[in-house]
């Protein structure tokens, strides 16, 4: 192989990493740390805010929609110009006095969740439109959200 050609290949390969690093830069979901920031968010930028209840740690079917849905480019492309995102994340071991535990429980109250992960759809003032309760393949996820 010549060196002309090596520094082609090398540009090529060059260009494509550089495409999948603005895809995954440019095509992520609006997270939020706070609902008062979810809201903001969400009304400056005409959203809904997608509250997830999960036990990223513990639990299984929550860390599976994570990995095969919501970390999903497919979802990620669906979700980046409709929905903010407001993860309440129940860290284990629980401890009752921790600002996580307190947080989630409030949320956990105003929604009525006792699954997860749960899911709650709601308008940017924070109005429940859909709640989704459970592992959700990636399609079916998508297309209840869509309804």
């Amino acid at each position: 192989m010549s060196l002309p050609i090596k520094i082609e290949h090398m540009r090529k390969l060059l260009l494509t990493i550089l495409f999948f690093i603005s895809i995954s830069v440019f095509s992520q979901i609006t997270k939020a740390d706070t609902w008062d920031e979810a809201k903001k968010i969400a009304l400056s930028e005409n959203k809904d805010i997608l509250i997830e209840f999960t036990g990223s740690s513990w639990c299984k079917p929550c860390i599976r929609m994570e990995k095969e849905v919501l970390g999903h480019p497919k979802f990620e492309e669906f979700a980046k110009d409709k929905f903010v995102l407001f993860v309440l994340d129940l860290q284990m071991p629980i401890k009752v006095d921790s600002e996580n535990y307190q947080t989630f429980e409030r949320y956990k109250k105003i929604h009525n969740v006792s699954f997860y992960p749960t899911y709650v759809l709601t308008d940017s003032e924070g109005k429940e439109k859909t709640k989704l309760k459970g592992y959700y393949s990636l399609n079916n996820f998508i297309k209840k959200l869509s309804k």
